[in-house]
């Protein structure tokens, strides 16, 4: 994958999930993960995070997703993969953590958090 960076995300739980920082549009290919879409600006390392979710698919998830307009106007630009073949309770479980930690504004429209 090209553009990869490393990049670890704290849950609210302590918990570290590290993973691959990649641009929106890369070429991503089936992979199990947590995901979060990211509006980041490399120059200044500063982030923001938009979304975060979990697939068993990530390249079809990413490309037919509900939520890509809202992404747009919260000006993401990177996903944050986090792989890991656990169970989708598991996921979901990461998820909460994750959500819990980050303000993820097109989460918080419609409230897309599942409980686990």
């Amino acid at each position: 994958m090209e553009g990869l960076m490393k990049t670890t995300v704290v849950g609210a739980s302590g918990a570290k999930y590290p993973g691959q920082l990649l641009p929106l549009d890369a070429k991503l290919g089936r992979i199990e993960c947590v995901y979060i879409i990211i509006a980041f600006q490399p120059h200044s390392m500063e982030y923001g995070t938009v979304y975060v979710d979990e697939t068993t698919n990530l390249e079809v998830h990413i490309a037919e997703h509900s939520k890509r307009d809202c992404w747009r106007r919260e000006g993401a630009s990177h996903i944050a993969i986090y792989r890991t073949h656990s169970s989708t309770r598991r996921r979901r479980e990461i998820v909460s953590d994750i959500f819990a930690q980050y303000h993820c504004p097109c989460n918080e429209e419609n409230s897309t958090i599942n409980s686990a």
